[in-house]
């Protein structure tokens, strides 16, 4: 759970009996998957570390997201957060498939619904 209030300060709590994985845990995680799901190609980090996006030899795109939140050193605000989330995916998705493809815009919907 995340709490923001903006300005004065936030609050976050795992949820019960979930420990909540450290950087080097994350880091861990992201070398397997480059290495058992993408054999060996490096995911280039964005957001803090927290979104990885690499384009497979076959052409397939491969987004991981580690976690809903800082991707901004400023502060956990979510107005900034997220900005970068946007960004990020702009970058990394073609433009015109945001337009044309319902099914991106609904993922896009679902990945800002987890980012509150």
């Amino acid at each position: 759970m995340f709490l923001d209030a903006d300005g004065t300060g936030f609050f976050a709590q795992g949820r019960p009996g979930i420990t909540v994985p450290s950087p080097a845990l994350d880091q861990r995680a992201q070398r397997y998957v480059e290495q058992r799901d993408l054999g060996g190609t490096r995911l280039r980090n964005v957001a803090g570390g927290r979104i990885g996006y690499a384009r497979l030899p076959d052409g397939t795109g491969y987004l991981r997201i580690s976690g809903f939140g800082g991707y901004d050193e400023a502060g956990p605000a979510y107005a900034r957060n997220s900005a970068v989330l946007d960004e990020t995916v702009s970058q990394v998705i073609k433009p015109g498939l945001r337009q044309q493809d319902p099914a991106f815009a609904q993922a896009l919907a679902a990945l800002r619904r987890h980012d509150r």
